[in-house]
């Protein structure tokens, strides 16, 4: 188990339920303490695609931000995760914004 950090685009964003049906069925049991979310993310950069994951623990502080902005393939994040033997997958511990692809994008703000 490594930690490594990347600087990536995020392809695909794709939010989950830890509760669904198939979920249910792969690990046996149903999750009862109501921290649900997961987030799955390919992430690219110049090495290939990254598979990561949000965990349902760190889903509100971490994912929801990602799931918010959305832009896949134009949001780039800086993302720290632990390695999973020689798969190209990380656990995320971290993430940082740090911009967009496409130069005249504006981030909304919630100022009213």
């Amino acid at each position: 188990e490594t930690t490594f950090l990347i600087v990536a685009t995020a392809k695909t964003i794709n939010p989950r339920d830890e509760n669904e049906t198939i979920m249910i069925a792969r690990r046996g049991y149903e999750i009862k303490d109501g921290k649900t979310q997961s987030l799955n993310l390919q992430m690219e950069d110049d090495t290939g695609i990254l598979y990561c994951k949000i965990g349902r623990w760190k889903y509100d502080q971490l994912g929801k931000e990602i799931v918010d902005r959305g832009r896949p393939g134009k949001a780039i994040y800086a993302i720290k995760g632990r390695a999973m033997a020689k798969r190209r997958f990380l656990m995320v511990e971290g993430v940082r914004y740090i911009g967009d692809m496409d130069p005249t994008y504006i981030e909304p703000t919630n100022e009213e």
